[in-house]
């Protein structure tokens, strides 16, 4: 899994894995956007909206996928003492 932070606007992009071949997009509810391998319909990746002030709790419900819950990175991304490095 990997992570990348924009934080000017709040959005977290994660990857699970990488598709085979192709990607569609899926927006949820909440405005979050699944990446889905075109082949399988898998989910490969998703992009969370307003990340750090929905992660206060070190976890995301995103419906689609279930409960994510962040290591010590996005926990400390969240509380402001995060090296960016550590994210890419």
């Amino acid at each position: 899994m990997t992570f990348s932070y924009d934080e000017d606007s709040d959005v977290l992009y994660v990857t699970f894995a990488q598709p085979k071949r192709g990607v569609r997009y899926l927006e949820t509810e909440h405005g979050d956007v699944l990446r889905l391998c075109q082949d399988t319909g898998q989910v490969v990746g998703v992009t969370i909206m307003y990340f750090a002030f929905r992660a206060k709790s070190g976890t995301i419900d995103i419906p689609e996928i279930g409960e994510l819950a962040f290591p010590a990175a996005m926990t400390a991304l969240v509380a402001g003492t995060h090296d960016r490095a550590a994210l890419k």
